[in-house]
């Protein structure tokens, strides 16, 4: 799995580090957002281009993670559902590129 920043230049690196391992060596790609809203409209056409290629998973600005050196049980709580839908769509992620494998 790569994890890139929901910037034209993040998922551009990502998409050369794609390039270089293969497609079957990155069963996705986390485009982690870089702020709160929507991404740049350049980002959100490479992003595109990118999905062409492999899997690819967006996971929202989350404010609560910010500054944070520990994750409180508190704080644990609040993230448990974009972690399960992240969690998700990595292990379908995996399971597509394991069928196309075989």
């Amino acid at each position: 799995m790569l994890v890139c920043r929901s910037t034209p230049a993040g998922i551009d690196a990502a998409k050369r580090a794609v390039n270089a391992l293969g497609t079957a060596a990155v069963d996705a790609v986390l485009v982690v957002a870089d702020a709160p809203g929507k991404p740049v409209p350049a980002a959100v056409r490479e992003q595109r281009v990118l999905a062409g290629a492999v899997t690819v998973v967006p996971v929202p600005w989350l404010p609560r993670l910010r500054a944070v050196s520990e994750i409180s049980p508190q704080l644990a709580g609040q993230l448990a559902r974009p972690v399960q839908r992240v969690s998700k769509a990595l292990l379908g992620a995996q399971s597509t590129n394991k069928e196309q494998a075989e």
